[in-house]
């Protein structure tokens, strides 16, 4: 190693280290969310509509892409002062993110202070985008915040199972020596080897559970008993279908706290209170919309996609940005919080199913078909759609035990009463010992094949 290079990975490592100053950046973000939380949902909006417009002026005035598109569209920037407004513009969808990548971000500030993170491409080609660390600071201590909703205990010990881990020396750190965090992956946990990660985690001790449902299931159904250490369980990346929230439920006697989150928005922007009444948003991150086919939003108790604007990334904004989910609009949460609130996220737009007389089936439909009937919580273990094009869909199972005691008659009962709700898809059941699951470690409910 030549001196000017040893010198070069020193002065690397200083700027690593240096980023811990994140812990004092995100501890003094996160008093001020915590009082922040209590505010009135009209003083928060306010400050949200606020953001919105520093950040729209922003980005039309510095950022290619926005250039372009708001003298395209013939729209003066200033025409957008409310959530509402945003109507007025275009959705963005991953695809033209994609398309370009060189104009979406401000010339000259990618670099050292963001970082290229990547979306995990469960819908599709993943999205690479710059985050800055002003983000970053929201983001974590938007983690904090939420992991305190679900009673964690600062400077106790939390596991969290996912596919990606800390990769660089100053997130490492943070996670695993300053909020005692150890990681597991979560493509190793399958039914056959649950039962030894359960022992593992109970040996450890957490106050605090954060992974995939899927994931919490199987760990769930195979602890032997409660873990008394384990305060909170929080969940997401993937829909929490009733059974389960049920097994989680059971297996720790933790009611499970579901969050949600991009990585093209730094990380965590939603997780329901101890209420569980909805999806509470830190409005200082983004403005979060339920849209219609059409773009504009839609009332409270309404489905519709998820169109999301941040408020924070000045190094690659992103307006209206379509992240292919199906969401619930929702009010007022009971706890007293005056976050906006999102009922719920039940599905992925890439979950719809076309049926045999070509209307769509939703995601909320398949699930709402599967858990009406009370057979389903003895018979299904896990399941997964298998779209098979045409109106043919395939239920894949991992059966109970009492499933396989009479295979035929359960197999038949279950494709009669799925077809009595969906007669426009033709339903098969196939068991098998371990569902499919992406790259990212995430399972999709629905999958094509």
């Amino acid at each position: 190693m030549t001196c000017a290079t040893g010198t070069h990975q020193l002065a690397r490592l200083g700027r690593q280290l240096t980023a811990i100053s994140i812990l004092p950046a995100a501890l003094a973000t996160l008093q001020r969310l915590e009082r922040l939380q209590w505010k009135s949902p009209t003083f928060l909006r306010n400050m949200q509509e606020q953001r919105m417009r520093q950040m729209i002026a922003y980005a039309s005035a510095g950022v290619p892409f926005y250039r372009r598109l708001f003298r395209e569209e013939q729209m003066d920037p200033n025409a957008i002062r409310t959530r509402e407004d945003l109507s007025k513009l275009p959705t963005l969808s991953r695809r033209d993110v994609v398309r370009n990548q060189q104009d979406m971000s401000v010339p000259g500030l990618i670099g050292e202070r963001s970082e290229l993170v990547a979306s995990s491409g469960s819908s599709g080609p993943p999205v690479y985008c710059h985050v800055d660390q002003m983000t970053a600071h929201e983001s974590i201590a938007t983690i904090l915040l939420f992991n305190l909703w679900a009673s964690w205990v600062p400077g106790t010990p939390m596991v969290q199972i996912m596919r990606q881990r800390p990769l660089r020396i100053a997130q490492r750190i943070f996670w695993q020596v300053l909020m005692r965090s150890s990681f597991l992956d979560s493509l190793q946990i399958t039914n056959s080897t649950a039962s030894s990660f359960a022992d593992l985690i109970a040996s450890s001790r957490p106050s605090l559970i954060v992974s995939y449902p899927s994931v919490l299931g199987m760990i769930a159904r195979n602890t032997k008993e409660p873990l008394s250490s384990v305060r909170g369980i929080v969940v997401g990346s993937e829909t929490m279908t009733p059974n389960v929230a049920n097994d989680i439920e059971k297996g720790f006697s933790r009611r499970g706290f579901n969050r949600y989150g991009l990585s093209e928005f730094g990380g965590a922007l939603m997780q329901d209170c101890g209420l569980h009444q909805g999806l509470h948003l830190n409005p200082e991150l983004a403005v979060v919309e339920v849209v219609d086919s059409h773009g504009e939003q839609v009332a409270e108790g309404e489905r519709g996609r998820l169109v999301i604007t941040a408020l924070r990334n000045f190094v690659m904004p992103l307006i209206r940005y379509e992240v292919g989910d199906v969401g619930i609009q929702g009010g007022q949460c009971a706890c007293g919080r005056g976050f906006p609130v999102i009922s719920g996220v039940v599905g992925r737009t890439s979950d719809i199913v076309v049926g045999n007389d070509g209307d769509e089936v939703s995601a909320f439909l398949l699930l709402n078909a599967l858990h009406y009937y009370d057979y389903f919580p003895e018979l299904i273990r896990e399941f997964q759609f298998v779209d098979k094009g045409r109106g043919l869909v395939t239920l894949r199972i991992v059966p109970t035990e009492r499933f396989l005691e009479n295979q035929a008659h359960n197999v038949e009962h279950v494709e009669s009463r799925l077809h009595s709700t969906l007669p426009m898809l033709d339903f098969s059941v196939e068991a098998t010992g371990e569902l499919r699951r992406e790259a990212s470690g995430k399972q999709s409910l629905v999958i094509r094949e």
